[in-house]
């Protein structure tokens, strides 16, 4: 720390590691057709695959955003994820909640294999 400032002594791989387990999905959905119906199924992703889907979400709003600089970007989307300001903390959420709807379909889909 110097001069007293706390928040600009701290370590940025901690933050950014941070703000991508925030922003980690647990689950993505597959979308298959039945019955002329399209039915969507929660997946499970293992570590990997989440820490992928963060990042992507992660680069993929950063584009998004104002700053000219990539590294600029990417800093202050990790800040918006860290103070839970984020669009990608939302569409996380919506995942989330597209799950926990089709869960039932989980059980159709373990059925047919």
């Amino acid at each position: 720390m110097k001069d007293g400032k706390k928040a600009r002594a701290q370590k940025p791989v901690s933050l950014l590691r941070n703000a991508i387990a925030m922003a980690a999905p647990s689950f993505r959905l597959s979308s298959s057709k039945r019955n002329n119906k399209v039915l969507h199924t929660p997946l499970a992703l293992d570590e990997r695959q989440r820490i992928r889907y963060a990042f992507n979400a992660l680069v993929k709003a950063s584009d998004k955003r104002s700053e000219k600089l990539l590294h600029q970007r990417l800093a202050r989307e990790v800040l918006a994820i860290l103070e839970q300001q984020s669009d990608v903390l939302k569409r996380k959420e919506e995942i989330h909640k597209s799950g926990a709807i089709n869960r039932a379909n989980l059980v159709q889909a373990m059925m047919r294999r």
